[in-house]
C-alpha cells in the first residue's frame, strides 16, 4: 500500500486540485488508479495532472524540508521541460510547527537513548538536530526565511532581539563543534555525556519558550 501523504500536504493537495477543478481543468489524480500521460511512465508519480484547452500541469506538492537534494524532482523537471506544451507547478509545504515540535521530542529522545547506550558522539549529532529544530520554532513567527539560516545565524539573530540568552547561543555553537568532530572522526569523539545534556536542557527551554502565550 502506497503511503500517505503527510497531512500539510495532503491538505494542500485537496485545495490544488479543488482550484484546477474550479478552473474547469480535468484533473487526473494517481492516487485514485486514474491513468497519466504516457510520457510520465517510469518515474515516481507526480501528484496531479491537470489538462484545459490552452494548459497542461503537472503538480508536486512536497513538504519543503525533503525538496533538498531530491533527484526524482530533477529528473520530473528535465522530464516535463522537455514535453511540448507541459509545465511543472512545484508546491512546497512548510512543516507545522505541532511537525516541528514532533521532530524537536523524537530527536531529543533518541539522544537521551543513545546516551543509555554508551554512544555519545552518535548522541550530540541527534541532540544537535533537536536543538536546531528548536530554535527554527522559536524564530518562525517573527522571520519567516528562517529555514534558509544556519543554526548559528538563527542563535545570533534571537540573542540579537533578545529572546534567547547567551548561554544557550554558545551553547549552540559549542554542540555544533561537537557535532562535526563527531561526523568526521574515524574513531569516537571526545564528547561527553554531560555536554550532550547541556545541548538538551538548551532544546527543552527553547520548546518551551516557542510555545508559551505572547505577552
Amino acid at each position: 500500500m502506497a503511503q500517505l501523504p503527510e497531512p500539510p500536504v495532503q491538505r494542500e493537495l485537496q485545495n490544488i486540485e479543488r482550484a484546477y477543478a474550479r478552473k474547469g481543468y480535468r484533473v487526473l489524480n494517481p492516487a485514485r488508479g486514474e491513468a497519466l500521460p504516457e510520457f510520465l511512465s517510469g518515474l515516481k508519480q507526480p501528484d496531479l495532472v491537470a489538462e484545459s484547452s490552452d494548459d497542461r500541469v503537472v503538480v508536486l506538492v512536497r513538504a519543503g524540508d525533503k525538496l533538498r537534494g531530491s533527484n526524482d524532482l530533477v529528473m520530473m523537471a528535465e522530464l516535463v521541460n522537455s514535453e511540448p506544451g507541459w509545465r511543472l507547478e512545484l508546491v512546497a509545504v512548510r512543516p507545522s510547527a505541532e511537525q516541528r515540535l514532533k521532530h524537536v521530542d523524537d530527536f531529543s529522545a533518541q539522544a537521551v537513548r543513545f546516551l543509555g547506550l554508551g554512544l555519545n558522539d552518535t548522541a550530540v549529532i541527534v541532540a544537535e538536530a533537536a536543538l536546531q529544530e528548536a530554535l527554527t520554532v522559536l524564530a518562525w513567527p517573527r522571520d519567516r526565511r528562517v529555514t534558509e539560516k544556519s543554526p548559528e545565524r538563527i542563535a545570533r539573530d534571537l540573542v540579537t532581539d533578545g529572546l534567547i540568552a547567551r548561554s544557550d547561543y554558545e551553547i549552540v555553537l559549542a554542540t555544533r563543534r561537537l557535532r562535526e568532530m563527531a561526523l568526521g572522526s574515524g574513531t569516537a569523539a571526545p564528547v561527553t555525556r554531560e555536554q550532550v545534556m547541556q545541548a538538551l536542557d538548551a532544546t527543552a527551554r527553547l520548546r518551551a519558550e516557542a510555545i508559551a502565550p505572547a505577552h
